[in-house]
């Protein structure tokens, strides 16, 4: 290209006068060449543009349903474990309550001896019982379909709780009702067991209860995140 416009200079050049004619019509076709090569560029540019325009929306309207789509999981997800967890939470939190009904930390209405005494044990131990199996029930049912960490602390509140239930049963009901009230009364659990339900089960639950209901709730909120 260089060599062709130093031959088209020499050219001219040598033309004189006329030369100058020749330059000014080399000029404008110069120009027309230049502008119809920029017309063409200018074209290429604008086809590469709208092709890679296309596929841009393409790829966003890819990503805006792989979104939709997690959205919809996300949100099908969180409302279906929320149901699941507040189910459970509900079923335990009446077993633990009817759990510290059969050994209560402070001053209660129990009667205290005769049929009195036997009617009110067997009253709150039914319904401990039943609190307990509907809480079971709720937690083995859903099992497949929340998180197995949560699972295990349900589990373990239900252990606890259990331990007490036969812990009544034994000395409230198999043991006092099976031999004569004036034995029975001699028969009392140690000091350790003593400390347990009385003491230890309603700390241990509470912190339990409390750990679980925080990490719940955590958990929950990190699905709503997604949205």
């Amino acid at each position: 290209m260089t060599n062709a416009f130093e031959l088209a200079f020499a050219i001219i050049t040598g033309l004189g006068g006329g030369g100058a004619i020749v330059f000014a019509l080399s000029s404008w076709l110069g120009k027309v060449w230049a502008n119809r090569i920029l017309e063409k560029e200018k074209s290429e540019h604008a086809k590469e543009i709208e092709h890679y325009k296309s596929e841009l929306k393409k790829e966003l309207q890819r990503i805006n349903a792989i979104q939709d789509k997690a959205l919809y999981i996300s949100k099908a997800q969180y409302d279906n474990e929320y149901g699941i967890y507040q189910e459970i939470w509900e079923k335990m939190f009446d077993c633990v309550i009817h759990t510290r009904h059969l050994y209560p930390s402070g001053l209660t209405d129990r009667p205290v001896d005769g049929e009195g005494l036997e009617k009110y044990n067997m009253d709150i131990y039914k319904r401990y019982t039943e609190a307990f199996n509907q809480f079971s029930l709720a937690a083995e049912r859903n099992a497949p379909f929340y998180k197995k960490e949560f699972y295990d602390v349900f589990i373990c509140a239900r252990q606890k709780c259990n331990e007490i239930g036969n812990i009544f049963k034994m000395y409230e009901i198999d043991v006092k009702y099976s031999m004569s009230f004036a034995m029975a009364r001699d028969t009392k659990m140690d000091t350790k067991t003593n400390e347990k339900v009385y003491g230890t089960f309603h700390t241990e639950i509470e912190e339990l209860s409390a750990k679980l209901r925080e990490d719940i709730r955590n958990y929950l909120l990190s699905l709503r995140l997604v949205e």
